[in-house]
């Protein structure tokens, strides 16, 4: 699920009661077109995104992946504002995000914790 805004940043860090909320800039520095993900996004050009400036996660672990169909170079994304490109990467090989979805931790009957993606 995804929405488009043109909100600025200083006003997307309210609390929310969503579980996974990621917001996506066209921009660095949290500028320009922006985009809320509460769930998985296989494809951000389906919703018009054609480049990642900069990523505010709000609530939830999120992973992102430099292919569509979260495919390629994976990045973990924590609570937080992520403002370019390498503040999420160090890698000289890639500065593109083309997918996410939400990490969820589950837990087993046996009280243990998990990773599940999706």
């Amino acid at each position: 699920m995804a929405t488009d805004h043109q909100t600025p940043a200083s006003k997307q860090q309210q609390p929310s009661t969503v579980a996974f909320k990621i917001v996506i800039y066209e921009q660095e520095n949290f500028q320009g077109r922006c985009h809320e993900l509460t769930g998985p996004c296989p494809d951000l050009r389906e919703f018009g995104v054609e480049k990642v400036g900069s990523i505010l996660v709000q609530s939830g672990p999120w992973v992102g992946y430099e292919q569509s169909s979260c495919k390629g170079e994976q990045f973990v994304f924590e609570k937080g504002e992520y403002p370019r490109w390498d503040s999420w990467t160090n890698s000289r090989r890639s500065d593109t995000v083309s997918s996410f979805r939400p990490i969820k931790v589950v837990r087993t009957s046996d009280r243990r914790a998990g990773v599940k993606e999706g």
